[in-house]
């Protein structure tokens, strides 16, 4: 019975410790990204981890290209999260200042509030200058391509994509994973080549078509936490999906074991029959939660859409193709501004503003293409809403 439905069962710690000993390790993108969230600590503690399994590692051609693209996206999140605490601690100093008003605290406390909150501020904005410098000089992004040096096996990705695309679709409506979630995902109206809404799928098949070559069971590590990838049952997450655990042994010969951030590097410390800090395994879990709420968040949308989905034939048109247009038209924004902030910290400032201005331009175009293309279908409120956003892109260039 075990030898027919394999992926029912879980694997032992005997076996598990087996398979970690000779095994491939692989990591999402995700991942990667997560680096750049980490306290300086913790994230050294996770290089080490994998600087240790170094000859073993590697990572998909479509992993290290959703890094790529998304890195900026990560640092800019992480400036916006140490510009807000320091906003709120102005704020909250602020209101103690006013000595005319409740709140009053006496004399002394005051002034040690203030001399607190002073070098508090002043050691966040050194953080924050930090992370910033990371757009044009990263030095995790050095220690990530020194660690997957010549270690991205090669997929020729555009002779496969029309099979790709056919696969995937065949794939999603059935909804076999992984993938599926993202079906809803719109390719480009200008880019016939994008296959976003596959990512998952075209990691999946390129981790296979390694395995299968190298003859190698494999861990894989990620921090998508969808249904697509883990079997769900009334909010628990049980463990990979089934279906996924089958169709790698069939495909490739080999076994698949998927893990989290977190329990992967739990596992990594105990195999050396050590313990990981509590505090460090807390930090990526947490990390993991904000991670994925970031991310919901970027596909909420930017504007009301309460008239839009009152009606099926607009909402059918008013796709998210046309929404992701204006999110990267408020992502270029905030670059513009985050860098007109600091441009006497950043070196190539004028080639990156160049850069920027070039993107708003282009990605402004993408807009009104849409916006024309959908005129005759677009009721006048949501048509309106959208020219806004393209003007106020036109002001930043």
């Amino acid at each position: 019975m075990r030898n027919l439905f394999h992926e029912h069962f879980k694997q032992s710690p005997d076996d598990l410790k087996v398979m970690w000993k000779s095994c491939l390790f692989s990591f999402d993108a995700n991942v990667l990204l997560n680096l750049y969230r980490y306290s300086s600590e913790t994230r050294q503690i996770y290089f080490d981890i994998l600087k240790n399994i170094n000859s073993k590692i590697f990572i998909t051609y479509h992993a290290a290209k959703e890094y790529f693209e998304n890195r900026i996206e990560v640092i800019i999140q992480q400036d916006k999260a140490y510009r807000d605490t320091v906003s709120k601690i102005n704020d909250l100093k602020s209101a103690f200042q006013n000595k005319r008003q409740h709140p009053f605290l006496s004399e002394g406390i005051l002034t040690e509030f203030e001399n607190v909150t002073e070098r508090a501020v002043a050691d966040l904005n050194s953080k924050q200058a930090e992370i910033l410098k990371r757009i044009t000089d990263d030095e995790i992004q050095i220690m990530i391509a020194e660690l997957f040096n010549e270690k991205i096996p090669t997929w020729e990705l555009q002779e496969k994509a029309e099979e790709i695309r056919r696969t995937g679709e065949e794939r999603y409506k059935k909804r076999t994973p992984p993938g599926y979630k993202d079906a809803k995902k719109e390719q480009s109206a200008d880019d016939k080549d994008d296959l976003r809404k596959y990512g998952d799928l075209i990691v999946w098949l390129q981790l296979m078509d390694h395995c299968k070559k190298e003859n190698k069971d494999l861990v894989f590590v990620t921090d998508d936490k969808k249904e697509d990838w883990w079997q769900i049952i009334q909010g628990k997450t049980i463990g990979p999906r089934p279906e996924l655990l089958k169709e790698f042994r069939s495909v490739t010969g080999q076994k698949i074991h998927l893990y989290t951030p977190d329990k992967f590097a739990e596992l990594s410390f105990s195999k050396d029959r050590k313990s990981l800090n509590a505090e460090v395994v807390s930090e990526i879990r947490e990390i993991s939660v904000s991670a994925a709420s970031q991310r919901q968040e970027n596909q909420e949308h930017l504007f009301p859409t309460s008239d839009i989905e009152n009606d099926p034939r607009i909402m059918a048109k008013y796709n998210r193709r046309l929404r992701k247009k204006v999110e990267r038209g408020h992502y270029l924004k905030r670059q513009l501004q985050i860098l007109n902030e600091s441009k006497n910290s950043i070196t190539d400032y004028d080639m990156i503003l160049e850069k920027l201005n070039a993107d708003i331009a282009t990605n402004n175009n993408k807009i009104q293409f849409l916006v024309e293309k959908l005129e005759g279908d677009l009721s006048e409120g949501v048509k309106n809403q959208l020219l806004i956003d393209l003007d106020e892109n036109d002001e930043n260039i």
